[in-house]
């Protein structure tokens, strides 16, 4: 059964000195007691302490358990803290994406100095996603530094949280770090990276109307047909109802390929399959979307497939058709690269700017080159490049969607290519995509650092690019 509260709210917490491992045997875990001098440790956070100055940092009432004490000049605190299964939690970095959401909620501001990877027995899925993060003043600059360590189990997730105040020198940080690797012992079921067939079966019943259940299940229980009902590839496991799948999966690997090569990305052993859901016509893909979506069919209709979650969807046509990488691409920055934030701008630029040649930008360019495009100011403050285009584009040429899309990609052409930008790219695209979206304050400090001018700055030399393109 899911793992639903360990918590027992008392009047307050009781800590004790302890320096033994402390098992949490419902979630199959094991954690060392950490390095530190004057070590205390209570498994009890009561609805006060967590209201305290102390405890603000706790995440909601999830904490399972907390030790606190010294390493070197620092105060340090670790807390272990559980988030309840969800659908849309299918890798570590899915679970520091809801750690990281409650820290910013909570101080502010959390901005990613480095993000690795550990593999080995660490829960349901063999990896540890490990990021290093300042802590934020609250009058600005930073009070110490912190550490989010996040595995998946099977029902639900972890974070064992430890911040530091003030920043630990050198030899306190290697030792944490060492003690941070090995902290973590798992003994319980462990996932297959490339899905069982009973993973593939639980998948299809729970995501697709049941009007589609009953010959994908009749194909999956017959050998001779299962290979084509489930293709895998080294990257993607296609489930379909269509005699299509493995045309379709070659076209995934190619552009697989095409999106690393222009978006470079380090690989992490262990992540598993990413599931593509192809079907055999657009209404069969509607009605999925819209039972997914809960929404209704007509959206579903303005869509060509759609990158959601861990997952693709779309009908098969043409495995060649645009849509198929720039879909893509959204689900390799989301899934692979752990760049979700930015805004629409950001997402939508990168998809189109791969999607397009050079040529379709030209518009797009025109309106740049005469300042009627969208200032980068405002640009960057659009919620959805749909729903805000309307009142923001000043060009007559196309949709007002449509050449909003093509700025996006634009821009991301000027940083990826313009000798102006290029030389930061990497660095821009990483720690962009790491921002909350439509975080201008952000936005504009990481364009001020990386290009030593603010958003009108950029947006003029963008101006001048584009008079020479």
């Amino acid at each position: 059964m899911p793992f639903v509260a360990l918590l027992v709210l008392v009047s307050a917490p009781f800590f004790v000195p302890s320096e033994e491992p402390v098992e949490f045997q419902q979630l199959g875990l094991t954690i060392e007691a950490p390095p530190l001098e004057e070590l205390v440790y209570t498994d009890r956070v009561s609805k006060k302490i967590a209201e305290s100055d102390e405890a603000r940092h706790a995440f909601d009432q999830r904490r399972v358990g907390f030790w606190k004490g010294q390493l070197g000049d620092s105060e340090v605190e670790v807390g272990l803290h559980v988030y309840p299964g969800s659908v849309s939690r299918n890798e570590p970095g899915d679970v520091t994406d809801s750690a990281i959401w409650e820290l910013r909620r909570r101080d502010g501001g959390f901005l990613e100095r480095v993000i690795r990877y550990e593999e080995g027995e660490y829960g349901f899925a063999p990896l540890l996603q490990i990021i290093e993060a300042e802590v934020p003043g609250a009058e600005g600059g930073a009070i110490g530094e912190q550490f989010l360590c996040a595995g998946l189990l099977q029902h639900e997730g972890y974070v064992l949280h430890v911040r530091a105040t003030p920043a630990l020198d050198k030899k306190a940080r290697k030792q944490l770090l060492g003690y941070l690797e090995k902290a973590v012992d798992y003994e319980g079921p462990e996932r297959d990276p490339e899905w069982t067939i009973e993973d593939v079966q639980e998948r299809w019943v729970r995501d697709t109307p049941e009007d589609m259940h009953k010959d994908f299940l009749y194909q999956l229980s017959k050998p001779a047909w299962r290979k084509k009902a489930v293709v895998r590839t080294e990257n993607y496991i296609v489930l379909t109802n269509s005699s299509s799948g493995k045309a379709f999966a070659k076209q995934l690997e190619e552009n697989y390929d095409e999106i690393k090569k222009v978006f470079p990305f380090e690989e992490v052993d262990g992540m598993r399959l990413m599931p593509i859901f192809l079907f055999r016509t657009r209404a069969q893909y509607n009605e999925f979307y819209a039972k997914i979506a809960n929404t209704t069919i007509a959206r579903a209709q303005r869509t060509g497939g759609h990158a959601w979650r861990d997952y693709y969807a779309t009908w098969y046509e043409a495995p060649g058709d645009p849509v198929h990488i720039h879909e893509c691409t959204h689900q390799l920055f989301h899934n692979r690269m752990g760049l979700s934030g930015g805004g629409s701008w950001y997402q939508e630029g990168v998809a189109e700017y791969i999607e397009t040649r050079a040529s379709e930008r030209n518009i797009a360019a025109r309106y740049v080159k005469k300042g009627e495009h969208i200032p980068l100011a405002d640009f960057v403050e659009m919620r959805g490049l749909i729903a805000s285009a309307k009142d923001n584009v000043k060009g007559g040429a196309g949709t007002a969607a449509g050449e909003a899309y093509k700025q996006a990609a634009l821009l991301i052409e000027f940083l990826r290519e313009s000798k102006y930008a290029k030389k930061h790219f990497a660095e821009f695209l990483q720690t962009v995509g790491r921002i909350p979206r439509n975080d201008k304050k952000a936005i504009e400090a990481v364009f001020q650092r990386l290009y030593g001018t603010g958003l009108d700055g950029v947006d003029e030399e963008w101006r001048k690019y584009c008079k020479k393109r």
